[in-house]
């Protein structure tokens, strides 16, 4: 929020690649501890920054799908780590691993260079004063001049309704306004179930759990990690096509429907219900089905919302925010998979995220409001009208089950120029 969204982006594309390389050529298992944290911290700055700044740059009309496009290059990576770990797992001793750690500096040298050629955000700019960078970085991204006027009054609108109120960090924390709270519900609530389905406990455990079922074969398990980054990847592209015109929620009822049916096959093939020992064949089935669910929707869509939810003012401390419970909820549920299996079994650790799937359909029910189609200043109109701050003709929402009716004026035009 003080220094930008673009260069930020830079330190973190300059960070993973330092991180990258200590890594691979780290000499005992501190070092390597070291420069694996440095590279979380690169990750954890791109989570950040990478939605904000495309939701900032984008036009309404194709905003989810830009924003989705994000998600797309995480499954690339994953997929890309899949396929490097069969590819190096032939050479000999520590040489295989510290090539399979020392490709990530590859991206990051791509995105450095890369990110040198891009704008800062317009909106980013507008906020600190910069309108004419501003009006340049709309019009190059082929904004028309209408819709460049109705952008900068809308965002100049919300900038003087809070002109000299600053939001510090403890506001944030304690949620100190209904406004604050209502956004926070949303964007951390919608972070926490990403992450609580058991998403990562396939990313980072699908082998074992493919051994656990039978294979023994190394090269099998890797081909069968392999197959499912692949499907993993492909069914990122019907919400990243048609989230825009179809809404979001659709996409995440269907995608907690999916891994909820999913993580019940698994806790059934592992509790012998279905076949006298584990199927190894059925659990693949099972795990690329959760996969696949989890593309077409909550993946992506936890993106998407987490960059349109937050006001302009806090959009990169609270992204942060929502960054921080995604990862804990990520850290806990990849470090407690294995103790939680021995407890209760493999099957029960399965149930149990089926479970978290059951909530996740009454959050998206209840709570999580559909933003299809507007801006991102409407979308903070709309929050402020729900809590009662600062209501505004022209938005007509309700947090929650209810539609948003969207009658802001020019949303036609620039769904024609998208």
């Amino acid at each position: 929020d003080e220094l930008g969204r673009k260069w930020i982006v830079f330190l973190s594309a300059f960070v993973g690649f330092v991180g990258s390389v200590g890594m691979a050529l780290s000499y005992d298992y501190s070092s390597l501890m070291i420069f694996r944290l440095v590279n979380g911290v690169a990750i954890g700055i791109g989570y950040v920054l990478g939605p904000v700044y495309i939701a900032e740059l984008s036009p309404r009309s194709l905003r989810g799908g830009l924003v989705a496009t994000g998600e797309v290059a995480v499954n690339v990576g994953i997929l890309l780590g899949y396929v490097s770990n069969l590819a190096f797992s032939g050479l000999p001793g520590s040489l295989a691993w510290r090539v399979m750690v020392g490709m990530g500096a590859i991206p990051g040298i791509v995105l450095f260079v890369m990110i040198a050629l891009l704008p800062e955000s317009p909106r980013w700019l507008f906020m600190h004063g910069y309108r004419e960078e501003a009006k340049k970085v709309l019009t190059k991204a082929k904004y028309t001049e209408n819709q460049i006027q109705d952008i900068l009054e809308e965002i100049e609108d919300l900038l003087n309704k809070t002109k000299g109120e600053e939001v510090a960090w403890k506001d944030l924390i304690c949620c100190s306004t209904p406004f604050i709270r209502a956004v926070l519900t949303v964007g951390l609530g919608i972070n926490f179930f990403q992450q609580a389905c058991g998403v990562e406990t396939c990313v980072y455990y699908t082998p074992q759990v493919l051994e656990q079922a039978g294979m023994t074969e190394t090269s099998q398990v890797l081909a069968g990690s392999v197959v499912i980054g692949i499907i993993k990847l492909l069914f990122i592209f019907p919400p990243m096509l048609y989230m825009e015109t179809k809404g979001r929620k659709p996409f995440l009822y269907a995608s907690f429907g999916g891994m909820f049916g999913a993580l019940l096959l698994l806790a059934m093939a592992f509790s012998n219900t279905l076949f006298n020992s584990p199927n190894a064949i059925f659990i693949l089935f099972s795990i690329a089905l959760f996969m696949a669910s989890f593309s077409f929707g909550i993946g992506p869509g936890n993106w998407v919302y987490s960059s349109e939810v937050f006001p302009l003012k806090i959009r990169g401390r609270a992204m942060s925010l929502g960054v921080i419970v995604n990862r804990a909820i990520s850290g806990t549920v990849a470090s407690t998979f294995l103790p939680l299996s021995a407890a209760i079994g493999v099957s029960g650790a399965f149930t149990l995220y089926a479970f978290m799937c059951l909530l996740g359909v009454g959050f998206v029910m209840f709570i999580l409001p559909e933003t299809k189609g507007m801006s991102l200043e409407e979308i903070e109109k709309m929050f402020q009208e729900q809590v009662g701050e600062g209501v505004d003709d022209g938005i007509e929402g309700e947090i929650g089950g209810m539609e948003v009716e969207n009658v802001a004026e020019g949303e036609k035009g620039e769904e024609e120029s998208g």
